[in-house]
């Protein structure tokens, strides 16, 4: 636990932790209205495929985009559409407003979102951390919260969709948002470098680096199998 010592880590560390719970919670009483309204399996697997096919496409370039600019004001910026999918979500659900092609849209306009967050909490942990030797014991928490996340949030999911409704635990992740957000924001460090260049030339980079190294291909391989 030795990378919590430092303070910019640990703001971001129990922010990360809110918003991971907040996002598994809304991922289960999301499936679990798909099925309510619609009993359809092929249904659930379409709105799997709304919320990570954007990211598969997108947060290629994505990242080479984050690449040049300020990373720390972009996580900030990110969580208020993220929080407004939410919340839009917990609105419709509880005015009966939503159906099967309302939840596709919201599942796609959250992967959207997602193609630029993921790469944005991951590319951080470095300038959150003041050691490079506390780097990869910050990595493995980092890890571990997203590993506990799939653990508590989806029983947490079922307590609150029994005890009150969809509607309520899409609000819950809306305000789980603003938990990473203040995080980050009390955040003293200075901004990582920017990358310099065009997004098509920072992507070209970032490709050959990735492909001219053979631990980072084979990795790459192995995960995309």
């Amino acid at each position: 636990m030795r990378a919590l010592s430092h303070r910019n880590f640990r703001l971001y560390f129990f922010g990360q932790a809110i918003s991971i719970i907040g996002s598994w919670v809304q991922q289960v009483a999301l499936s679990w209205l798909v099925y309510r309204l619609t009993g359809s399996a092929a249904l659930l697997g379409i709105t799997a495929f709304a919320a990570f096919a954007p990211q598969l496409v997108i947060a290629l370039l994505a990242g080479a985009w984050i690449d040049r600019h300020d990373k720390r004001r972009l996580l900030i910026a990110v969580q208020g559409p993220l929080a407004l999918q939410a919340i839009t979500l917990s609105v419709l659900t509880a005015t009966e407003s939503i159906g099967p092609t309302l939840i596709v849209v919201m599942s796609m306009t959250l992967g959207v979102l997602n193609a630029f967050d993921t790469p944005l909490r991951q590319s951080l942990i470095r300038s959150f951390v003041g050691s490079v030797g506390d780097l990869p014991n910050a990595l493995a928490l980092n890890a571990m919260l997203f590993n506990s996340g799939r653990f508590i949030g989806p029983p947490v999911a079922g307590v609150l969709v029994g005890l009150t409704s969809e509607a309520f635990c899409f609000a819950v992740n809306a305000v789980s948002f603003f938990a990473l957000m203040l995080g980050v924001a009390l955040v003293r460090a200075p901004a990582p470098p920017r990358a310099k260049g065009s997004v098509g030339e920072v992507f070209r980079e970032g490709l050959h680096y990735a492909w001219s190294s053979l631990p980072i291909r084979t990795l790459i391989i192995t995960l995309a199998v």
